[in-house]
């Protein structure tokens, strides 16, 4: 998907009208935007074997988000709260993910995670290894996932357990 149309649809996730003058504004300002615009730009210059220590550089040192590529992240990425995230390599994010503060996303030898479409990531939710987190699926705050979370589930804890089945969103 292209740069512009994909940062469009994040803009859109996160209530805000994407316009040449927002992205302006929102690119020198300090907001979930600028990480939404810095992220982009990474995956953009990454996507193109391009070098990534600008973006990666602001990403560091303005929210401490540290991105370990190869990583693939969806489109309408919700960033509330866009500080301490860490992504390491071979990481796939699904759209319409929500991530809040401090995750981490943690590559083991047994893989890297997946978090598929749909997933609401709450503030300091750790995903070790290759687990895969169901569509759908909401990982409280604090859990550390270990292992895989079924679709449409609310997982808590340490290490995470499923403690309500689908359809948490109703």
């Amino acid at each position: 998907m292209p740069f512009f149309a994909t940062l469009r649809k994040d803009f859109a996730m996160n209530d805000k009208r994407f316009t040449l003058g927002s992205f302006a504004f929102h690119l020198l300002w300090h907001s979930r935007y600028n990480a939404l615009i810095l992220i982009r730009a990474f995956l953009w210059l990454q996507d193109r074997h391009l070098p990534t220590f600008l973006p990666d550089f602001f990403l560091r040192t303005r929210y401490q988000i540290e991105i370990l590529k190869p990583v693939t992240i969806g489109p309408e990425l919700y960033l509330p709260h866009p500080f301490g995230i860490v992504i390491t390599m071979g990481t796939h994010i699904g759209a319409r993910c929500n991530l809040y503060a401090l995750v981490r996303m943690l590559t083991t030898p047994s893989g890297s995670p997946v978090v598929e479409d749909d997933v609401f990531l709450s503030d300091g939710v750790r995903l070790v290894g290759g687990v895969r987190i169901g569509a759908g699926s909401l990982i409280g705050a604090g859990a550390v996932v270990t292992k895989d979370i079924p679709p449409g589930v609310v997982a808590v804890g340490i290490p995470a357990k499923v403690i309500k089945a689908a359809g948490w969103r109703k």
